[in-house]
């Protein structure tokens, strides 16, 4: 049977079809007035050719009936069909008929984009949009038709060609029938209703709708509805034409539910709802005729229409909403940002000036070091103590001016009176030097010790008591900064000929302690040889060194009561700047002043020093806003100091030296640095908390907007509810219970 059905021939009436059919090469016959080129399709009842209208020079479509039995009946309802519906556009137009030629003949407008079977062969299936329009079209023209009594039957993709414009035009009413006849018609298989495929049943205008259904179907998916190869297989292998349409009902009524359109975009529930009832397998669930087709897609289209101003409804307000938050959250960010920058920048000013207070009041204090030094190398108990003391070591400075070792150090040379009597005045100076407390770094004295010319200690006195063994007393230390004046330590390997001692005050620098392992710095004051009574002191040769150690991990820069039992938000801390692998090493740090000097030491030699890297140290310098990192925020012990801090540096000058001449009295940069840091947060907390509280603020005002815009638009929903309700009241309404054999209906999306 094949997929077409059309009017019944005699085996002989087919051979006759099919001898007329392979002589392709002319046409059938000539037609007056007309140029016949070339063959267009051909059938099993006939031929289309192309040809020319030889007065207007029109091409045209001429369709040739190649058999004779039942010409006049099918070739008088095809052409008069046409003809009653040749005032619409939508409909192929008849030109000219030859009822009396053989073989019989009409002519009509020739659509030179071929049929839409054609069409959909090249591109598989069309836009959602150009195939509700062209279905719109097909529909307008069959509602025509079926104005004027006529129905299709054969609706198909091949029945319907395209013209210049792609605009498609109903073609092919061989199959048709008038709306109060009752003999049969069969259409095309899975294009054709499934009570149609039934030799008794009489034409219905619901055939057309579920024709309308299947080309739309296969416009948008590609292939008709319900269509299998094996139920196709299972129909034609059927013995006659009445096992074969039984075979095609059955197969429609028992096919799964329609798939592949929810993957298709642009399609929306109310074109699924149009084909669903299109497509209904019970004549009684479909739209009763074209024109509810017709209705139901304008009233899509009414809906679809209206969807932008709906769309712009609710977007707009939301737009609107959504430009103001964007505006106040930027006006929140610039304030908060400017804010921040104020109050950071005023942070900074306040830390620089606390770094320089304290910086000046660490100077004042040097310089209150340096004056006691250099008074008390010149009274009489003093230089009577020196004088004694230093008797005893001229015998041992040979064999002690190399030395670096306790054991090289003679017995008798430690337990020389005049020496111990020098220990003694000494402990007595450490300890009143110790009380007076308007003096941080006087209260924090580690040690007070002499040396000779050559930079052996033959006297000292410490704040606690030492081991001997510990005890520098007879060690030689020339090499050291505080001795020699230079700017750092030099090599202990290096003979003590190799240096000369100082020949005014000096401020050293930070060293380690070699007993506790934590960082001291030493002022240190030349001993001269006494002159005559009217001589300048400063003109004898130096004789010998009084210094004196400071314990810089236990100094309290700032005045804080409370440093050892609480992290300050604003701390101090003292940096060594020399150029160098230890530039940037924190000798003084809050951390350092709580713990003991056993646990400093121990966490130095665990840990490595605390410094900050050369980078950080630069932009510290430069003076800008950056988050400063603590360099024992790192380390176990300091993980109180973690977050950013605001940070600033202030180098800490040394005070003016009496020895020199009057001319070079200037003051001159130590390598000290005197670092405060804030933490950043004290800042940054308030003006954060500030922007979300603002944030939040706006956040309410903001639900409280788009809560009354969705309750407006629900008012309004509410209001136009039933207006839409109607628009699908055709779709969803059932007219009868579904037939017999039956299955569900819905199509899924």
């Amino acid at each position: 049977m094949g997929n077409d059905f059309t009017e019944f021939q005699s085996p002989g009436e087919q051979q006759a079809a099919q001898r007329l059919s392979m002589k392709t090469s002319q046409p059938p016959t000539e037609v007056p007035g007309y140029r016949i080129e070339r063959l267009l399709g051909q059938g099993a009842f006939g031929q289309v050719w192309v040809g020319t209208n030889l007065n207007t020079g029109r091409q045209v479509a001429i369709k040739f009936y190649l058999h004779r039995a039942g010409v006049t009946w099918s070739l008088s309802r095809e052409v008069k069909h046409l003809v009653t519906m040749s005032a619409n556009r939508h409909i192929v137009q008849v030109l000219e008929v030859g009822w009396e030629s053989d073989p019989p003949y009409y002519v009509m407008e020739y659509m030179e984009n071929g049929s839409l079977e054609e069409l959909l062969r090249r591109e598989g299936s069309l836009r959602v949009s150009n195939a509700v329009s062209m279905i719109t079209d097909i529909a307008r023209g069959l509602n025509h038709s079926h104005g004027k009594g006529v129905l299709h039957c054969d609706l198909k993709p091949a029945n319907i060609l395209l013209d210049h414009e792609l605009r498609p035009r109903l073609a092919d009413f061989g199959q048709s029938r008038l709306s109060n006849e009752s003999s049969p018609a069969l259409g095309t298989l899975y294009y054709m209703a499934p009570e149609q495929a039934d030799l008794t049943a009489a034409p219905d205008a619901r055939w057309d709708v579920y024709g309308l259904g299947a080309i739309l179907y296969c416009m948008l998916t590609g292939e008709p509805p319900y269509r299998s190869e094996t139920q196709l297989k299972q129909i034609d292998s059927a013995g006659n034409l009445s096992e074969r349409l039984d075979r095609y009902r059955q197969a429609i009524y028992t096919a799964p539910p329609l798939k592949g359109l929810q993957r298709l975009a642009g399609i929306d529930r109310s074109l699924v709802q149009i084909l669903q009832r299109c497509l209904a397998r019970e004549p009684e669930r479909r739209f009763a005729n074209v024109q509810q087709v017709l209705e139901a897609l304008t009233d899509r289209q009414a809906l679809r229409s209206r969807r932008p101003l709906q769309l712009l409804g609710i977007v707009g307000p939301l737009l609107l909403l959504g430009v103001m938050s964007i505006f106040a959250i930027r006006s929140i960010q610039v304030s908060e940002n400017e804010t921040l920058g104020r109050l950071q920048q005023r942070a900074l000013e306040s830390n620089r000036f606390a770094a320089r207070f304290a910086a000046r009041s660490i100077e004042s204090e040097l310089a209150e070091v340096f004056k006691l030094l250099e008074q008390e190398v010149n009274t009489k108990a003093f230089r009577s103590h020196f004088d004694a003391a230093l008797q005893v070591t001229e015998s041992d400075r040979e064999r002690l001016m190399n030395s670096h070792s306790a054991a090289a150090v003679p017995r008798e040379f430690r337990n020389a009176p005049a020496r111990k009597a020098l220990d003694d005045y000494l402990d007595s100076a450490l300890q009143k030097w110790k009380k007076v407390s308007t003096n941080h770094l006087l209260s924090k004295l580690n040690s007070l010790f002499i040396t000779d010319s050559v930079g052996t200690t033959f006297s000292v006195a410490f704040r606690e008591a030492t081991s001997e063994d510990q005890s520098p007393v007879g060690k030689n230390f020339a090499y050291r900064s505080y001795f020699n004046g230079g700017r750092d330590d030099s090599s202990e390997n290096l003979p003590a000929s190799s240096f000369s001692p100082i020949t005014t005050t000096h401020l050293s620098a930070a060293f380690k302690s070699t007993t506790t392992g934590t960082w001291k710095v030493a002022v240190s004051t030349p001993i001269r040889q006494q002159m005559s009574d009217d001589a300048a002191q400063q003109d004898g040769s130096v004789i010998g060194l009084f210094c004196l150690t400071i314990e810089l991990s236990d100094i309290s820069i700032l005045d804080d009561k409370d440093s050892r039992n609480r992290t300050s938000d604003q701390i101090a801390v003292l940096v060594d700047g020399r150029e160098g692998e230890l530039k940037g090493t924190l000798l003084y740090h809050p951390l350092l002043e709580k713990l003991s000097p056993s646990v400093i030491g121990s966490a130095i030699a665990r840990d490595g020093r605390y410094q900050i890297d050369a980078q950080t140290l630069a932009r510290l310098q430069e003076g800008g806003i950056f988050d400063y990192a603590d360099p024992v925020s790192t380390t176990a012990l300091g993980s109180e100091y973690a977050g950013p801090w605001i940070a600033t540096v202030e180098k800490v000058q040394l005070p003016v030296n009496s020895g020199k001449a009057q001319a070079e009295k200037t003051r001159e940069s130590s390598d000290l640095w005197m670092l405060v840091q804030e933490k950043a947060s004290n800042v940054d907390d308030p003006v954060r908390q500030l922007g979300s509280r603002l944030a939040a603020e706006g956040a309410i005002a903001g639900l409280t907007i788009l809560a009354v815009i969705c309750a407006l638009w629900l008012v309004v929903w509410k209001v136009f509810q039933p207006v839409e309700k109607s628009i699908f009241a055709v779709l969803n309404a059932d007219t009868a219970k579904p037939a017999l054999g039956s299955t569900t209906e819905t199509i899924e999306n």
